[in-house]
């Protein structure tokens, strides 16, 4: 994935534990894209994210935005917010190459990291259907 990807929002900023703070690109900040047929949120709070990594990629949730100048610094770093439109996302698992997701992250983003808006594939990879092997226990508000 990259930059020129259509699923692309921003780039991570700072990581502390499995709390990561995003800037939000600029042509992504305040849109809704239109993607397959669908408009996606961005900067909603409890919407999915993914952060490609080599062998996996993460996968967490919205549950903060801000706009930097007018917030107030957040401990323990004087200044996470980097730009002027970012996110916080808790991450709350990983989903390798070869198919499974796991919740908990054993390999954390890097500074700079691509973040993109989860597609329904993703999603679906999160929270498989009911089947034989699942039971279903209620519903997902993203799906």
């Amino acid at each position: 994935m990259s930059r020129s990807e259509p699923t692309y929002i921003g780039r991570v900023k700072h990581v502390l534990g499995a709390r990561v703070t995003v800037e939000l690109d600029n042509l992504a900040a305040g849109a809704a894209p239109i993607f397959r047929g669908r408009v996606q949120a961005i900067g909603q709070i409890g919407s999915l994210v993914k952060i490609p990594r080599d062998s996996t990629a993460l996968f967490g949730t919205v549950n903060l935005l801000g706009i930097s100048e007018m917030t107030q610094p957040l401990p323990p770093a004087l200044t996470p917010q980097s730009g002027e439109r970012w996110l916080e996302v808790q991450l709350l698992g990983e989903l390798g190459n070869l198919g499974g997701f796991r919740r908990g992250v054993a390999n954390y983003p890097s500074l700079d990291d691509e973040v993109h808006f989860a597609t329904d594939t993703d999603v679906g990879a999160i929270f498989p259907k009911p089947d034989s092997r699942n039971v279903r226990v209620g519903l997902v508000a993203a799906n």
